[in-house]
């Protein structure tokens, strides 16, 4: 027994100083990961919040449509909390009526090391030898195994990888449809991916959505290819699977509510579901074109339609879930949502049919905003489609977008026209057609800034780094989907001095340690130099020392008065007599110095700002030449139609009168006609006693009568040769003539008939 307690005593002693195999063996497994930015930047981030706007996933690497698109919709805090508290849940199998819990399940991270068959080296020739110590000699790296990109440190493939490795990994085993009382449906599977964030510890992780991109897959049979696939598409059939599933049980709460006394079955969901969400959902049911998702995303577009002939304008109202803008190179979103509500003209085979004037005709039509959605989802066109390639061209021209936008191409009843949006998340497409390419999303949280997603990867970004998508920068990234949220001038200036503060801050942090760094390097003290003055030596003085002989003959000088001596030059010797600018002198140079710059900066302002004027003088005048120009075009293209209307209502009284003429014309000729063969009759009746006689005398009226037509179109001819120069004597004679002959002949064939 003792020998067995020494035992025990000498093990628990030899445990602390000699560690055993397995835990060397454990340490050697341990892997020690990087701390990474985002980790530092929530090193003091606090408790976590209640509404997961903390909660900071990345999305395993299923398709980057889906990723991209569901971070972008889960950082939108009135569609998180919409999605989160629908049905409103009071069911009785949950304690003081909680949510229900999704099922998650922690999938065991990568392992770091997995085991790799090394391939059996052969022994090198003395060739190959040589070859791999000249490299080395040169200075190249000899030649070895390849290095994978998610081995290299500083790349998004080693960071998704470090990410994957360091976990947690959320994986949503099964949909919760039944406790949300509601089928399986994209709807479930958007809320699932939400609670499981929500309900996390940690604020970091990785969540894999696979489960929720098989219920979409199955409802929309265009995404279960292998296809790149349109994050924009996506965005637009999510919201519309999610429309259509709220109103679905909207409808089916309806039903069981009027048939809840009557079948059991209404009780029991009743009892499961609550009694809040049946009338939570009968209310949406009432008036099912407008719910939350409709109140979040949902706008209305006015299309006004004026026809150019008779000026009758028409409206017709439509509603939209997000815009999408053609684009132009080297502009912004304002000048293209400006073109977007530009006015089109529409002619020659896109007439439009105005009811007014019974027919097609030319029309002048544009687009107005009449009311403003609450999240505003912008799509950029950047996908053209080209005859010449019979395929789908990417447009890389520069879009630039702001921070924050207001829309003016509102109508003048449009609720709130002045709202003002922030951009809070951009997607942004990776690639150089519409065929293969990655999608990877910039989101502004809240309190947090600017993130990066990528996949399992999320990243800290300063606010300008989103500025570097517009479309001119190096590389295939361009801006694709932008959403811009509702703000408050308030909230923006709160925001534009918190970032000056802390711009501010950085600032001053940067300057300390700049002058630190110039403390450590001029560490020697400085010495004062003393220096002497040096005497000015006269120039006499200086040429003393040279001995002049005498070349000229002696001249005798004059004698001079008593009293009067030569005035001989005097040297003053002062020490120190060479003449120095003064300091006041100098710092007088220094003011006029400065004075002047500021002078002449002023001048340069005032030129510039003069040189601005001007422009906006010249183009506020261009704009008004062409506003009035465009006028006077509208002004003379109305007053050309006038015209033309006005002489086709001429030309048309005109055919009017001209038929009516005709009319009476033919009227009269039909009475004359009547009475000429009342005539005719009388006459027959006179000499029907004679059979022959009687045909005699029809045919020979008849043959009168037309030569009286014949005497009549002769008269009309002889009237026309009067205008030609003929007499009415010779005229009057000729119809006599003819006369006198008619009845001769019908004298001759009545005697020969008898």
């Amino acid at each position: 027994m003792a020998g067995f307690l020494t035992k025990i005593k000498s093990a628990s002693s030899a445990t602390p100083n000699q560690p055993s195999k397995e835990t060397q063996a454990k340490k050697k497994d341990d892997v020690v990961f990087e701390v990474t930015p985002l980790e530092k930047m929530l090193q003091n981030a606090g408790p976590l919040r209640e509404d997961g706007s903390d909660r900071f996933f990345g999305f395993e690497n299923h398709p980057s449509y889906c990723n991209s698109i569901v971070q972008a919709l889960f950082y939108s805090d009135l569609f998180r909390k919409s999605v989160i508290h629908y049905p409103p849940n009071t069911a009785s199998n949950e304690p003081n009526g909680a949510r229900p819990r999704v099922n998650v399940t922690l999938r065991p991270p990568m392992n770091p090391n997995p085991p790799t068959q090394q391939p059996n080296r052969k022994s090198q020739t003395t060739s190959q030898a040589l070859k791999q110590r000249q490299a080395i000699n040169v200075g190249q790296s000899p030649a070895g195994p390849a290095v994978k990109p998610e081995d290299k440190p500083d790349t998004p493939e080693y960071k998704k990888k470090q990410a994957m490795l360091k976990g947690p990994i959320l994986e949503l085993a099964s949909q919760n449809g039944v406790a949300y009382g509601m089928d399986e449906c994209t709807f479930t599977g958007l809320k699932d991916i939400f609670l499981a964030l929500l309900e996390s510890n940690t604020r970091t992780g990785v969540l894999s959505p696979q489960r929720f991109l098989e219920i979409f897959k199955r409802d929309n049979e265009m995404f279960r290819n292998s296809m790149h696939q349109d994050a924009h598409e996506f965005y637009g059939l999510v919201l519309n699977d999610v429309i259509s599933n709220v109103e679905k049980t909207a409808r089916k709460f309806q039903e069981l509510e009027e048939a809840g006394g009557q079948d059991g079955l209404a009780q029991s969901v009743e009892n499961i579901i609550g009694a809040a969400a049946l009338n939570h959902a009968a209310a949406v049911y009432q008036s099912p074109a407008i719910g939350w998702v409709h109140d979040i995303f949902e706008g209305v577009l006015t299309s006004e339609t004026r026809c150019l002939t008779c000026e009758t304008a028409s409206q017709r109202d439509e509603t939209f879930l997000d815009l999408s803008i053609d684009l132009e190179e080297h502009a912004s979103v304002t000048s293209c949502l400006r073109k977007f509500s530009a006015e089109e003209m529409l002619c020659e085979r896109n007439k439009f049919h105005c009811d007014h004037c019974g027919g097609l005709q030319e029309a002048e039509k544009r687009m107005k905003v009449k009311r403003l959605p609450k999240v505003l989802t912008l799509h950029l066109k950047r996908f053209k489609y080209t005859e010449d390639y019979s395929r789908l061209q990417k447009l890389f021209h520069r879009v630039v977008y702001p921070y924050h936008l207001r829309m003016f191409n509102t109508t003048d009843d449009a609720e709130d026209p002045d709202r003002l949006y922030e951009l809070y998340a951009v997607v942004v497409h990776i690639g150089g057609n519409a065929y293969h390419g990655h999608y990877v999303s910039i989101i502004k949280t809240k309190d947090r800034g600017w993130l990066l997603f990528d996949d399992e990867m999320v990243e800290p970004v300063d606010n300008h780094f989103v500025r570097n998508f517009f479309g001119d920068k190096p590389g295939m990234a361009t801006a694709y989907v932008l959403f811009y949220q509702e703000t408050t001038f308030d909230k923006v200036r709160e925001e534009q001095e918190k970032e000056g503060k802390e711009e501010v801050k950085l600032a001053t942090e940067a300057a300390n340690v700049a002058h630190e760094d110039s403390d450590k390097g001029d560490s020697t003290p400085l010495k004062r130099q003393v220096t002497q003055p040096v005497p000015a030596i006269p120039a006499h003085d200086s040429l003393s020392s040279l001995a002049h002989a005498k070349t000229a003959p002696d001249m005798p000088t004059p004698a001079l008065p008593l009293g009067e001596m030569p005035s001989l030059p005097v040297a003053v010797e002062v020490a120190g007599s060479v003449r120095t600018p003064t300091v006041k002198q100098n710092e007088q140079t220094k003011e006029d110095k400065k004075r002047e710059k500021k002078e002449r900066e002023a001048a340069e302002k005032a030129a510039k700002q003069a040189e601005k004027d001007k422009e906006k003088q010249a183009k506020a005048a261009a704009k008004e030449e062409e506003k009035v120009r465009e006028r006077q075009v509208k002004d003379d293209e109305r007053r050309r139609r006038e015209e033309q209307a006005q002489r086709i209502q001429a030309r048309r009284t005109e055919q009017e009168e001209l038929q009516k003429v005709l009319d009476a014309s033919k009227k009269t000729a039909a009475q004359e006609e009547g009475t000429r063969k009342k005539e005719n009759g009388s006459a027959s009746a006179a000499m029907g006693f004679f059979d022959r006689s009687k045909r005699g005398g029809k045919s020979m009226s008849r043959r009168s009568f037309s030569f009286f037509h014949k005497d009549k179109a002769h008269n009309d001819g002889a009237a026309v040769h009067h205008e030609n120069g003929d007499t009415p004597e010779t005229t009057e004679k000729a119809s006599k003539s003819r006369l006198s002959m008619g009845l001769g002949r019908k004298k001759s064939s009545n005697l020969l008939s008898s």
